[in-house]
């Protein structure tokens, strides 16, 4: 569904989901997240023993085909003092903004840097559906675990509070971990009530195919929606039994309304 390209001498990692947005008149548009996270290294800020400071801008444009989206920029005070000061020196910082696009295939442009120091620029590769045509449709897959926290975290206002912590954009993870997902399931079944149920199960898969069954939940169909429509799902994946190694996390949706429906994500990840 998406994948990052980096090409820029300024380290960063870029992670990008995209949920229903409120809908338009005769727009089916699409909520994007974008997290940027950069090490210390990487960033120009003036450091002192007490603080760092500074400001870091971020743009964030879009091409699909021939045709180019005018960018949006994004502008973000830096202030760390006491314990996020000594956080930014071990993890750096990272960035969250929300962008809306029509639905389609797009390579994302974000580019980000302190201001009057280095500027770096990564692409990434993103589809956004149009969540409103299938009878069953998943947004994106957003990941944190408690080492995110650790990392100081800028963001616009607009942001959803999705995770009960900031969305990451690692996907390499310890043993020790315990992930928490984020992702939201749209039913386009307009023309009845009929009382039904949506399963969100998670499973990881090793590099031979084995999958493991990690989380099941259901959710009445019934149940209060989201404002853009849809329902909410967040659910909690311990690493702590699972060796390290390359993984897919897998997390499919399935509705039982009439004929049963499934949709999934596949989201790579590696354990160390």
């Amino acid at each position: 569904m998406e994948s990052p390209v980096t090409l820029t001498a300024v380290p960063m990692t870029v992670f990008a989901a995209a949920h229903k947005a409120a809908p338009q008149a005769g727009s089916q548009r699409g909520t994007v997240t974008v997290v940027v996270e950069i090490p210390a290294s990487g960033l120009d800020l003036t450091q002192t023993d007490e603080e760092v400071s500074g400001k870091i801008d971020l743009a964030i444009g879009a091409t699909s085909g021939l045709r180019t989206i005018r960018g949006t920029g994004f502008e973000y005070p830096v202030h760390l003092v006491g314990e996020a000061r000594q956080e930014f020196e071990s993890t750096g910082l990272r960035l969250t903004a929300e962008v809306t696009l029509e639905p389609g295939e797009y390579r994302l442009g974000i580019a980000a840097g302190s201001r009057g120091g280095r500027i770096g620029k990564t692409f990434y590769d993103l589809t956004i559906p149009d969540f409103s045509q299938p009878l069953l449709a998943m947004s994106g897959v957003s990941l944190t675990n408690e080492a995110t926290s650790a990392t100081p975290t800028l963001q616009t206002a607009s942001v959803r509070p999705a995770l009960p912590g900031p969305m990451s954009a690692a996907r390499v993870f310890s043993p020790t971990d315990t992930l928490v997902l984020y992702t939201e399931v749209y039913e386009n079944i307009w023309w009845t009530d009929a009382p039904h149920s949506i399963t969100l199960t998670t499973a990881l898969v090793d590099a031979n195919g084995t999958a493991v069954p990690v989380t099941t939940e259901d959710r009445a169909s019934r149940a209060p929606q989201l404002k853009t429509g849809g329902y909410a799902f967040t659910a909690k994946v311990p690493l702590h039994d699972v060796r390290p190694g390359s993984y897919t996390l897998r997390v499919e949706a399935r509705s039982n309304f009439d004929t049963p429906r499934t949709v999934a994500h596949d989201v790579p990840i590696t354990i160390r």
